[in-house]
């Protein structure tokens, strides 16, 4: 038995010499592409800042703040994050309580309609909004045009998922029998929700709304494509004073200050969970009760709610790429393939959807194979030095989820500033942009991978080692469908991710051959309806394939979670 349970262990852990390699390949990757340009573009940032003190003091530093105008992009950026998140509850708690806690036909669709857009890109989005409410929309006589309405309406789009999920799950979670408690001793039902329901759906609310804020902050693409001029956020801020004035060091001060707002949003968060509790899923919960007819109401708010502003922008993209000056046409989608359709543009608009390919697939590449070496390092349970090696998988967890803390904007600035310097020999080189692509890919990967190949059960090694199976083949037989699987859904969504990309690629491709994302947006900022008509087309075109990629997604994700069904 001793015998048994020594190679059952050599086998399940392997050689150290490869969980080191593992370890010290994506900290590199991520020191050198991540770390050291942050750290630049920090550097820029306060050596900006001690400069203008040095001169003038606290006069001098209030004159650039003003110049850089950072005081309006910080006010629009948290108003427009605050109003977001606020109308995104207001529509997502109900919704939640609706789809997760009652029972009717088509609730299935309906859910997928609401989650549906949380997986498009956000240049995709933009361009389905400035669709519908620009001059030419279903909607363009609201005159709400480049207006701050329409960017809140956008961001509502994407996130009144995160509240129906985050609520709704923690909400049909809960066992009902507590309220029936309440309701038994005389609470009317606003009271028995008020004192006992909501205080247990606060964590998952508070959850919600940090991310919804978060997200929020950092729309980048969704204010760049349907604001105006005068529309300044940080982020949007931080790409004028890069692109039209060259102004590096008044960028990396808003970069600074971009990051001060999530760090604080981060630490409100955790101060409003601290002392709160999520309550664990109760066994006695019963299934979804049937809608009732005083139900129907809200039920009925929802799908106008679902049919204004998630159906109408997709239905209004589609329609927009199909028309070219008041006739049906297919001009926009062929013209993608001409020369010299697109004013000012001599190689045709499919140079650009052809670039998006390559950088994503090598993005992909880039991404999975690091993911996938820290999550197989992350979920080992190492018995030799087991302290040792447990405090550095948690050192990696945290290392690689640290890129969700910095906006993609200041990501693809800081790789911007750091060519100058430590990335210099990617000056020239066409993995410039997969590698920042990557980077913001990987930290979701990881966190799609550990849950699935955590879950394997580590005692089929002791039966592998029991059968003489090798090193190689009791880990492939044990833990190589799960990673195969996890390969399948963390490749779909790296790619998925890479395509869409446009935050960080828009500043690195200022001299360089743009991806579609970016060519929709110089499209669409031009006057011409074959020009407009073709930002629609290829709109159209980035949606079908994103769409495609998630699907092959879901279905490779499939399979776990009916081994979860087969299990219970």
């Amino acid at each position: 038995m001793d015998m048994i349970d020594s190679r059952s262990r050599i086998r399940q852990e392997g050689p150290h010499a490869v969980w080191a390699l593992l370890a010290i390949i994506p900290a590199a990757f991520l020191v050198l592409f991540f770390v050291i340009p942050v750290w630049d573009l920090s550097v820029l940032g306060f050596e900006q800042i001690a400069g203008a003190w040095g001169a003038g003091g606290i006069g001098a530093l209030a004159d650039l703040l003003v110049m850089a105008n950072a005081g309006q992009a910080l006010v629009t950026t948290l108003g427009l994050a605050f109003a977001g998140t606020v109308l995104s509850a207001i529509v997502g708690v109900p919704a939640a309580y609706i789809l997760y806690c009652t029972a009717f036909p088509g609730r299935g669709l309906l859910r997928f309609l609401i989650v549906f857009p949380f997986v498009l890109p956000t240049i995709a989005v933009s361009m389905a909004f400035r669709s519908l409410y620009d001059a030419g929309g279903t909607f363009g006589s609201l005159g709400w045009e480049g207006s701050p309405v329409v960017i809140v309406l956008a961001m509502m789009f994407f996130n009144i998922s995160v509240f129906v999920r985050t609520v709704g799950a923690a909400w049909g979670a809960l066992n009902p029998n507590y309220e029936a408690a309440a309701r038994t001793l005389g609470a009317s039902p606003l009271r028995a929700f008020a004192t006992v329901t909501w205080p247990r759906l606060r964590p998952a609310l508070a959850s919600a709304s940090t991310l919804v804020f978060l997200y929020c902050a950092t729309s980048y693409s969704l204010v760049m494509v349907l604001g105006t001029a005068r529309t300044r956020t940080i982020e949007t801020e931080i790409y004028r004073q890069t692109s039209e004035f060259l102004n590096l060091g008044a960028a990396a001060m808003l970069s600074i200050l971009q990051v001060i707002v999530v760090i604080m949003a981060l630490w409100v968060s955790r101060r409003a969970q601290r002392g709160q509790k999520a309550e664990a899923a109760s066994r006695y919960v019963r299934a979804p009760r049937r809608l009732t007819r005083s139900q129907l109401p809200l039920l009925g708010v929802v799908v106008a709610v679902v049919a204004l502003l998630i159906v109408a922008p997709l239905v209004q993209v589609l329609v927009r790429s199909l028309r070219r000056n008041g006739q049906w046409t297919l001009a926009n989608f062929t013209d993608l393939t001409v020369p010299g359709a697109a004013k000012g543009i001599d190689a045709p608009v499919l140079a650009s959807i052809l670039e998006s390919l390559q950088s994503a697939v090598l993005a992909t590449v880039i991404a999975v194979a690091l993911g996938l070496a820290v999550s197989l390092l992350v979920t080992r349970k190492f018995r030799r030095h087991a302290a040792a090696f447990e405090k550095v998988t948690a050192f990696y967890d945290a290392l690689f989820v640290a890129p969700l803390g910095i906006s993609s904007v200041t990501l693809g600035f800081g790789m911007l500033v750091a060519l100058g310097g430590a990335l210099r020999f990617l000056a020239d080189s066409a993995f410039l942009v997969p590698l920042a692509q990557a980077l913001v890919s990987i930290p979701i990967i990881v966190r799609t991978c550990v849950p699935m190949i955590g879950g394997v059960n580590r005692r089929l090694y002791d039966a592998a080692a029991t059968l003489g199976a090798n090193r190689f083949r009791a880990f492939w037989v044990v833990e190589g469908p799960v990673v195969t699987r996890a390969l399948g859904v963390a490749g779909g969504f790296a790619f998925a991710i890479s395509i869409g990309e446009f935050s960080a690629t828009s500043f690195l491709v200022l001299q360089r051959d743009p991806t579609l994302p970016v060519m929709i947006y110089r499209l669409v900022s031009r006057a011409g309806a074959a020009d407009q008509g073709m930002a629609y087309a290829g709109t159209v075109l980035l949606c079908v394939v994103t769409g495609l990629v998630m699907l092959g997604v879901e279905r490779a994700s499939a399979p776990a979670r009916n081994q979860r069904k087969e299990r219970a």
